[in-house]
């Protein structure tokens, strides 16, 4: 295995949380309109 030291991403960006970007694509993909929608669709009354 070896190191790669020109690698620079930053810890925090890949791990505070999801821009709306990523969300909005994630909220596709199980198609859910929000984050609401998607707790409505998952959480039982």
């Amino acid at each position: 295995m070896t190191l790669n030291t020109d690698f620079q991403e930053k810890f925090e960006h890949r791990h505070i949380a999801p821009n709306e970007h990523d969300t909005a694509q994630m909220l596709a993909a199980v198609g859910a309109s929000s984050i609401d929608n998607l707790i409505e669709q998952t959480v039982p009354a």
